[in-house]
């Protein structure tokens, strides 16, 4: 497309484009970065603690809030945010430039107590007051280019119509918008916390020490926290500081038990994820269809359970997991990308779950119970049980006694209602199992590394008397005939190994699921007049014992 933009322009015009379609490349990669880096630093204490558990927890904390931020997840970074970027790196400019202005002056200064003659010292003070003044006029420039800054992003409509019309203002212009940031942890890492130094730790968040320290490690944001213990309640303050500026944006307070500290990190992440984004949020209209579900549906919102169903709610822009489960139904659930300062309408329909049964039976009957997904299934006779579908995939487990069992699965595409499966497979204690073909492999192993020593010493006693001239023939053959038998025993180990790795392999392989077939021959209906049978001999065994009981008497 730009080769064909190119072959209907002169040649003026060419030049033009390519200048200009490289400075806008060379832009767009020159702003190019990481994303937009969050940091965490290890929680203080109200009250100091040193014992390690404290240390512990002071760690977890962070590490855990940062954890619970949803993945995927961008900064809409504003024109104020770019601003003080800007003039952050104007004000390190400035006092970098001034640095050099003070040294310049005293180095001119010091010029007069030099040993110079009057020409010399003239040229020397002519060469220093260059300097001064070019340091002066980048002060300058640093100061215009701050205002100029400034009257671009807080006040672009006083811009004057030939600074718009201008092409490095019009380029710069576009940086004004607000931009998306992809949203990274620190070294890439959620455990990974940022330590401070010493001098930056006392100094304090908001010093400039700290802030120059944060800024050359590109960090963004930054989460301090505060912890108040007492017994296993813990209240914990955090902080939300955005650098350059150390601006605190965010700060929210949490109270709980320790023992829920997931729940106390995931609280926190929730709160202080729309000060991280920065985003438009969201307004959700919501419709559940099914009237019956309102006391049992529950909804989740990025894995987290939401309290109760309301008609309507707001949330960040960006994408989210919006998932309704119920009891007996289906669960309905979608990722998408919600664009901020829109209404969104989401209507719920769930559909009943059609349960349907199968049986299951092992090939060679065994005493013990079926587990399908977790759940143990409804058990028909001694060999036989009934397990529940749902039209996905099972997977379950045979338990004959506490050590020995076998796993099985059957595909979701091979399930059909009221069918008999049957597992080809006996329980076994498969640790014990794996465990002694292992020790096996290990032994084999063993004696063949033996082996090989006896095989190189008469290996090599026979190569000896081999090349020696003076050899006795007696003491040559015995060699020979050592060396042969050794390697016959080496070799005898080394099948022997093989044989046994083939075995601790197949060993190894036997805690994988048995696929169970559908077995043919057998009729639902014949299990059901099994079962009304047994149930009549019981019966018929009652009446038995009746009338025993009545001849008696």
């Amino acid at each position: 497309m730009i080769l064909l933009m190119m072959m209907k322009m002169n040649s003026i015009k060419r030049i033009v484009f390519l200048v200009s379609f490289s400075f806008l490349f060379f832009k767009a990669f020159c702003n190019s970065s990481d994303g937009w880096i969050i940091a965490a630093q290890k929680f203080s204490f109200s009250k100091p603690a040193a014992d390690s558990v404290s240390e512990g927890i002071s760690m977890m904390f962070p590490s855990r809030i940062l954890e619970k931020l949803s993945t995927n997840l961008s900064r809409t970074v504003d024109a104020d945010e770019k601003l003080a970027r800007q003039l952050f790196l104007q004000k390190n400019e400035r006092n970098s430039l001034f640095l050099q202005l003070s040294a310049e002056v005293q180095k001119k200064d010091a010029l007069v107590l030099g040993n110079y003659s009057n020409k010399e010292l003239s040229l020397k003070l002519n060469e220093a007051d260059k300097k001064i003044q070019g340091i002066r006029e980048k002060i300058d420039e640093n100061l215009q280019k701050q205002k100029e800054l400034e009257l671009q992003y807080l006040h672009p409509d006083e811009l004057s119509h030939k600074e718009k019309s201008s092409f490095m203002n019009f380029l710069s212009n576009d940086d004004t918008a607000p931009s998306l940031e992809r949203i990274v942890f620190y070294n890439n890492d959620y455990a990974s916390l940022y330590e401070p130094s010493e001098e930056s730790r006392k100094s304090g968040y908001l010093s400039k020490r700290f802030e120059n320290e944060i800024y050359s490690k590109k960090i963004n944001a930054l989460i301090t926290g505060t912890i108040t213990k007492y017994s296993d309640y813990v209240k914990i303050t955090v902080e939300l500081y955005l650098y350059p500026g150390a601006k605190l944006i965010a700060s929210v307070t949490e109270v709980g038990n320790l023992n829920e500290a997931d729940l106390i990190s995931t609280s926190i992440a929730r709160e202080l994820s729309p000060a991280i984004t920065n985003a438009i949020p969201v307004k959700i209209l919501l419709t559940v269809e099914n009237e019956v579900l309102d006391s049992k549906l529950e909804m989740y919102i990025d894995d987290v359970l939401q309290s109760g169903i309301p008609e309507e709610f707001i949330i960040d822009s960006g994408i989210h997991y919006i998932q309704f489960i119920a009891d007996g139904y289906d669960s309905a659930g979608a990722s998408y990308a919600f664009s901020g300062n829109k209404i969104y309408s989401i209507n719920v329909l769930m559909k009943k779950t059609e349960q349907q049964n199968i049986n299951i039976t092992l090939a060679q009957p065994s005493e013990g119970d079926f587990f399908s997904n977790g759940q143990k299934a409804e058990k028909l006779t001694e060999e036989y049980s009934r397990i529940t579908i749902n039209g996905k995939e099972i997977l379950g487990e045979f338990i004959a006694s506490k050590d020995k069992t076998v796993f099985f699965y059957i595909p979701a595409d091979n399930l059909e209602a009221d069918k008999t499966y049957m597992v080809t497979a006996n329980p076994e204690n498969t640790s014990a199992y794996i465990e002694k073909h292992r020790r096996k492999m290990y032994f084999s192993y063993s004696m063949l590394i033996t082996s090989v020593i006896p095989l190189m010493v008469t290996r090599g006693q026979y190569q000896t008397y081999a090349n020696t001239s003076s050899s006795n023939e007696n003491e040559l053959n015995a060699w020979h005939t050592a060396s042969i038998v050794s390697a016959g025993i080496t070799i005898g180990c080394g099948v022997w190994f093989v044989y046994e790795l083939v075995r601790y392999l197949i060993a190894a392989d036997s805690v994988l699921p048995k696929q169970a077939v559908l077995a043919e021959d057998f009729k639902f209906e014949d299990l059901q007049s099994e079962e009304v049978q047994s149930t009549d001999d019981i019966e018929a065994e009652k009446s038995q014992l009746t009338d025993d009981k009545g001849a008696e008497e």
